[in-house]
Parts: structure tokens; sequence; C-alpha cells
């Protein structure tokens, strides 16, 4: 299956290429810092662990803006000097709750550091993080990666020749070096089986170098050991009371169950 397209808007030749700028960009907001409280000013909680999608504006290609009340979020590639700006107003109050400009043009997967150190007037947070995605692949990866773990992340991209991604997400500060195969396929489960673990199974972060499938409707997984069996399980790696098993590089077929679960499961492609 082929990657999810990015859909493009009009040319920023500061920083991408002709026909290659897209039209929505996406921030995610980690382990901002409300301030405190001091009447008459009171803060509101900002927005951790959420990614907003910031549209390109119309008549200005280099600006993308997330404008929904209470928040107005922007990001620009600046001309002169060249530098790439991002910020959070609260509309209703003034408040700024991050804010960092850095010098010259991201990268997809740039990991945006606040400066807003201390809190002051019209300061809602300080500190935390914020990293900025625009292929749809990365932007689902982000979200299921745990960034208050530390604030040393950065993503890689490596285009394969079959045409698919590879995204590379590095977190030194836990010591970890995590490559991804996004493959955005997904897989049902069939066959009367005890318990049920029948369904949809969609794809997760990547587990032994091959992709990671759950059901997220009773937290069953679909994952590879790392040598030469597939698992059906409640926990990836664990294969633990109930489980089925498929000694197979292929993905597709007939698992066994192990007592005292039942019934063979069969794993299908959904097209």
């Amino acid at each position: 299956m082929e990657d999810i397209p990015i859909e493009y808007g009009d040319d920023c030749l500061l920083a991408f290429e002709a026909g290659k700028t897209p039209k929505y960009l996406y921030a995610r907001f980690v382990n901002l810092v409300k301030c405190p409280d001091v009447p008459p000013d009171v803060h509101v909680q900002p927005p951790n662990d959420r990614a907003f999608k910031l549209t390109q504006a119309p008549g200005a290609p280099c600006l993308w803006e997330y404008d929904v009340d209470p928040w107005y979020i922007w990001m620009e590639f600046i001309e002169f000097p060249a530098g790439t700006r991002l910020h959070i107003l609260h509309r209703p109050s003034g408040d700024n709750h991050f804010t960092n400009l850095v010098d010259g043009y991201i990268e997809e997967g740039y990991v945006f550091t606040n400066e807003y150190l201390v809190c002051g007037l019209q300061v809602g947070s300080i500190d935390g993080i914020a990293v900025v995605t625009w292929t749809p692949q990365a932007t689902d990866l982000l979200a299921a990666i745990n960034l208050a773990k530390g604030y040393d992340l950065f993503m890689e991209l490596f285009p394969r020749e079959d045409g698919k991604l590879v995204y590379k997400f590095c977190k030194l500060k836990d010591a970890t070096n995590i490559k991804i195969l996004y493959d955005p396929r997904n897989y049902e489960v069939t066959g009367i089986l005890v318990p049920d673990v029948t369904g949809t199974y969609d794809p997760r972060i990547s587990y032994n170098d091959k992709p990671l499938y759950e059901i997220t409707t009773t937290q069953w997984f679909i994952w590879w050991d790392g040598i030469d069996t597939w698992n059906i399980s409640t926990v990836p790696g664990i294969q633990g009371t109930n489980f089925w098993t498929r000694t197979d590089p292929d993905i597709e077929g007939i698992y066994d169950p192990t007592p005292p679960a039942t019934g063979d499961a069969t794993v299908s492609l959904i097209v």
C-alpha cells in the first residue's frame, strides 16, 4: 500500500521546493507548565498532549495557523533574517503559552523548546517542547509516543527504494533509538475463538523490526517474536495465558491456539 500522500498548498519557496509545500502542519505540545494564578490574573491550563492542525494562510504561503477559540497557534518561516517561529496565544486572556524562534528553516520532526522560562506579565505557561510534522504517517506515530519521557527527541526520515518511509525517533535521555516502518495496512482476525479476539487490528509502533497491530476494543495485539513466530496475545512480547501462534514469516494465515484458548484464528489483510 502506498504511503498516505501529503496535501500540498501554495509554494513557500523559502523552505520547500516548488510544488512541495504542505497545506497543513501538525503541532503537538508537551510538558508546558501552567503559571500560578496571581489574582486578578488567572491562567488556563496549557494545551498539552494535543495535536493541532495548522492550515496555510491565504495569501501568506509561509504562514500556517490554527485559529479556533480560545487558541491561536501559528508557525511561520521568516525571510530575513532566516528563521522559523512557533507561537501559542490564548486569545481571551492575551496570555502567551509558548514561543520559539530558531535560526533557519526547520525540517519535519524538529523539536521546539519554549523560550518562556519565567512567569510574568501575559505569560500563561513556561517550559515544555513542541514537535511539528506534516506527513500523516509521522503525525500518527508521534501521537503514539510518550514525549514526556525526554526533551531530547528528534526524528529522521529515510525513504526506501520501494517508496515506503522509515522514521527514526531518537530519545537520547532514555538512551533509545527506535526505527519505525510505517505500514498503514489493517488486519482482521476471524474465527470462533475463546476468548473472543476477533475484529480489526490497527497498526501501532513496530515491534522486533516488524509492524505491531492492536485491536483497541479488547486490547489484543498481533506481534512478531523476532525469530520465527507471529503471536496474538494481550501484551506484546508476552504470550500470556490465552494466545495463538503462527510459525511463519507471513502474518496472514491460520494461528493455532494454546490451551485454555480454543479455536483457530485466521488473520487476513483488509483491502
